[in-house]
């Protein structure tokens, strides 16, 4: 039920519900762009513990959608199902690589230009990217997604399946196994 309101917290921003949780509570990074949902500082109470694990259960299940590609990094947003780019390499980007959008690798609506990238992407990153759905004609903004459901619309079950059997590896690890060298 708390993810589903964390859910709720991303989808009804104006209602006024949110808007007192939000100041209480919660906040979105929008420093990054990112709309994932992060705790405020609250001083170890039981309703902030609790939804510590609530909103890391709720971000590890966003996914963006990709459409106009203007609002998601390339590097460190997730937009692919094995998680954000930048948490499967390791090595430094060159000047003005740390900040790329997606949008600035589209070649045309149904291919991309990876020459503007410093360095070779591993091929199953490649393989990734070049399957990503885009929207091609009236392309409207990028949006997330739930990415434990068919439909994209969150659920409680999935939810619910996300916290008993979470990913053996969390997609977004900084395990050095799942680093790709570059």
């Amino acid at each position: 039920a708390k993810v589903k309101l964390c859910w709720n917290i991303t989808q009804e921003s104006n209602k006024p519900w949110v808007k007192v949780l939000r100041y209480c509570y919660v906040n979105e990074d929008l420093s990054t762009n990112t709309h994932m949902l992060h705790l405020n500082n609250v001083n170890g109470s039981i309703n902030k513990k609790s939804l510590n694990i609530v909103i890391k259960t709720f971000n590890e299940g966003l996914i963006w959608s990709i459409r106009d590609g203007h609002l998601v990094r390339f590097w460190g947003d997730k937009w692919l199902q094995s998680g954000s780019i930048r948490s499967q390499i390791q090595g430094p980007l060159t000047e003005g690589e740390e900040d790329l959008r997606v949008f600035q690798l589209f070649h045309s609506p149904t291919s991309w230009n990876l020459d503007r990238i410093s360095f070779q992407l591993p091929l199953q990153l490649v393989k990734e990217i070049k399957g990503t759905p885009r929207q091609e004609l009236n392309p409207s903004h990028d949006f997330f997604r739930w990415n434990y459901s068919s439909n994209g619309v969150f659920n409680s079950k999935s939810a619910y399946n996300l916290c008993k059997n979470p990913p053996l590896f969390p997609v977004d690890s900084r395990a050095p196994s799942h680093f790709r060298w570059i």
